[in-house]
């Protein structure tokens, strides 16, 4: 994880991450709240221009 934050208005969260998209993946299938149903997550890769 490089960095993450509350999204405004307060409607859920941001996880920027670096590294494999399978182990990515992974780490969010194994997310306490999404493994109980708190929370969803979608990955959305995106190429830094800086």
């Amino acid at each position: 994880m490089v960095l993450a934050g509350r999204l405004e208005p307060r409607t859920g969260g941001i996880v920027i991450a670096e590294g494999e998209r399978e182990e990515i993946e992974a780490a969010v299938a194994s997310d306490p709240f999404v493994v109980h149903g708190a929370a969803t997550a979608e990955i959305t890769e995106f190429h830094r221009t800086r």
